[in-house]
């Protein structure tokens, strides 16, 4: 069978549904799945869809500052002192140009919002299915799937996210039911995670959900509304010993930290991580002290006694320090131009020109919204060096623009 044949064999029509429910799946279950795995997988079904398209010129400019980024870290590459993480974390920051091509194939493919939707809402069954396995059965104190709480976290509060913006504008009863069930099953995983920057960017991705969706219909609004809150309080009354330990652990770390009793907390940690970075980052202030060099670094100040960390840390759990440390003011103006502040611009000018519960309007509304709260996860994260949410990161934002670009009126 040719390529043509092949073409013409595959349905494209649930592309979407199928991409974001198998990726976080497997993000949900396995570790080591090779993210070459997923490149390849990606530009297979590229291929196979393939087609001479105009890009808009938001996506193409969305491209150019991704490049413009990348234009920006290579100074620092002449300050590199370990080649092997510097070439690790190239390979993971590469891993954005992704976002073009998943714009065209998504483009290609005709997807719609509600794929989008309803392929995030199923994958809350997978969250539900790791977390509660790892929490009830094998007794772990949080959900951490294969790699760590904070990213099983953040994925599954963006996905309750997602589902809570479907709650808001579904039409039919069977959308309100799959809105529903996937995000409570998300919602419930994102809190066994335990994880509080998780649950940040869940506070603030709520407010842009609610603040932007305005449905005509004030009595569907309400009650979903009422809804979403009855099952958020039983979610709550569930696992209210688990979130109110965890919240008491912050306060009690706060306390530790101001007080200058102990850094040997979660909090103190942080510090501590986020002080060395500005120490590094005062060191070189303009390109920074190399791409990748963050855990080298802190390895000599901790060889020296130069810093209170006691464990040696990857990266600094905050993607603007680690850019400002690593990148310097350079990179990190490249880095909130990119990936923070142009798609907000972007996505509130569609939201603007759009009408209230199209599908263009939705697409803007969810743009926001994961542009937001991956801003926020950035704060106590650094997801800029896991493969897995970068590529999350590239999926979400380019369902979204596709979705504008083939429901947006340009002439209106």
């Amino acid at each position: 069978m040719g390529p043509l044949q092949l073409r013409r064999a595959f349905n494209p029509d649930y592309l979407v549904v199928f991409i974001v429910f198998a990726f976080q799946t497997v993000s949900a279950f396995r570790h080591g799945v090779s993210t070459s795995y997923w490149v390849l997988f990606i530009l297979g079904v590229w291929y196979l869809l393939r087609k001479k398209i105009g890009l808009q010129r938001e996506i193409k400019i969305f491209a150019l500052l991704l490049l413009v980024y990348l234009a920006c870290i290579l100074p620092s590459y002449l300050y590199v002192d370990n080649w092997e993480g510097s070439l690790k974390q190239t390979r993971k920051i590469l891993l954005l140009v992704l976002l073009p091509v998943f714009y065209h194939m998504f483009l290609v493919s005709k997807s719609r919002v509600q794929n989008l939707l309803l392929g995030s809402s199923l994958a809350g069954i997978s969250f539900m299915a790791v977390a509660s396995y790892e929490v009830y059965v094998l007794g772990y104190p949080a959900a951490k799937g294969p790699y760590n709480q904070i990213m099983f976290g953040s994925m599954a509060v963006t996905s309750a996210l997602i589902a809570l913006t479907w709650l808001l504008n579904a039409k039919y009863g069977w959308e309100r039911i799959a809105a529903a069930g996937g995000g409570v099953l998300c919602l419930v995983s994102a809190v066994l995670s335990t994880s509080r920057g998780a649950w940040l960017g869940l506070m603030f991705g709520a407010v842009v959900v609610l603040l932007l969706n305005r449905p005509e219909n004030a009595r569907k609004r309400t009650l979903a509304l009422a809804s979403g809150g009855l099952l958020v309080a039983a979610i709550f009354f569930f696992v209210r010993d688990l979130v109110i330990e965890r919240l008491a652990q912050a306060y009690t770390d706060f306390q530790l930290l101001i007080s200058g009793t102990s850094m040997q907390t979660s909090l103190g940690q942080r510090w501590l991580m986020w002080k060395t970075a500005l120490e590094m980052w005062m060191s070189s202030p303009i390109v920074g002290i190399g791409v990748g060099d963050y855990q080298y670094e802190l390895a000599e100040k901790m060889s020296r006694g130069e810093t209170d960390l006691g464990v040696l840390h990857g990266y600094a759990h905050n993607i603007y320090l680690e850019a400002l440390a690593t990148t310097g003011i350079v990179g990190l103006v490249g880095l909130l131009t990119a990936l923070v502040v142009y798609p907000l611009t972007m996505y509130l000018r569609f939201y603007r020109r759009t009408s209230i519960g199209t599908e263009a309007n939705q697409g803007s509304v969810l743009g926001i919204m994961i542009t937001v709260v991956f801003a926020v996860f950035g704060l106590t994260e650094n997801w800029t060096a896991h493969s897995q949410l970068i590529m999350y990161f590239a999926l979400m934002q380019a369902v979204c623009l596709s979705v504008i670009a083939r429901n947006y009126d340009r002439s209106s």
